[in-house]
C-alpha cells in the first residue's frame, strides 16, 4: 500500500486555479496535468508499505501533535522544479504562517520516524503539484511565459482545517487517492460551566 500524509484543499478553493488548469489541459503532448481533485500539500510520502507497518500508521495517525486551530494560507505564484528552462514539475506556491506549518511538518516527521522512515533532507516548501512535464520534453515558450507572468499572482485565500492520511493506487488513468484517517485542525473550545 502506498501511503502519504497531506493537507487537503477544498474544491471551492481550487476553483481559483481553473484558468491555470484550463491552460495546462491544452498541452497534453508534453504535460500530464494533475486532476484538480487530487491537489493537496504533501507533508510526508511513505511510498509502498507492507501490511503490518501500514496498519500501525493508520491506527496511530491521530497521535500526531496538531496546531491549535486552522492554518491560514494563500495560493500564490506559479513556478517549476528545478526551473522553467528545465522544468520537470509545475507548481503553485502555498504561502502560510511558517511557524504553524513548520511545527506540523516536524510533528509529521517525528511520527514517521517512529516507524523507521528517514527524515526528509530537502527543506520543506509547501506547494501544489499542477502538472508533470513528460520525459524528454520541454515547456513551450507560451507555457513558460504564462508561468513567468504568474510568479506573483494570487489565486485563493483559505485555511487548512484537516490533516489526512491517504493511500494511493496507481492506475493507467493516474493515481486514485483514498482517505484512510483524518485529524481536524479546528480547535474546539469547551464552554465554561
Amino acid at each position: 500500500m502506498r501511503l502519504f500524509i497531506a493537507l487537503e484543499i477544498e474544491r471551492s478553493v481550487l476553483q481559483g486555479l481553473t484558468p491555470v488548469f484550463d491552460m495546462l489541459s491544452r498541452h497534453p503532448l508534453f504535460l500530464k496535468a494533475v486532476p484538480i481533485d487530487n491537489c493537496h500539500v504533501t507533508l510526508k510520502f511513505f511510498g509502498e508499505c507492507r501490511a503490518g507497518p501500514s496498519s500501525d500508521i493508520v491506527r496511530e495517525f491521530t497521535s500526531i501533535k496538531l496546531p491549535e486551530g486552522p492554518i491560514p494560507y494563500r495560493l500564490r505564484g506559479l513556478g517549476a522544479y528545478p526551473n522553467l528552462a528545465r522544468a520537470s514539475v509545475l507548481w503553485c506556491g502555498v504561502e502560510t504562517d511558517g511557524n504553524a506549518l513548520r511545527d506540523l511538518n516536524e510533528a509529521v516527521e517525528l511520527f514517521a520516524g517512529r516507524f523507521g522512515f528517514p527524515r526528509e533532507t530537502r527543506s520543506f516548501k509547501p506547494h501544489l503539484t499542477l502538472a508533470r512535464v513528460r520525459k524528454g520534453m520541454k515547456l513551450t515558450s507560451q507555457v513558460a511565459g504564462y508561468f513567468r507572468d504568474s510568479q506573483e499572482k494570487e489565486f485563493a485565500l483559505s485555511s487548512f482545517t484537516r490533516l489526512s492520511l491517504f493511500s494511493s493506487s496507481l492506475t493507467s488513468r493516474g493515481p486514485i487517492y483514498q482517505v484512510l484517517a483524518q485529524s481536524s485542525l479546528i480547535f474546539h473550545l469547551t464552554p465554561e460551566m
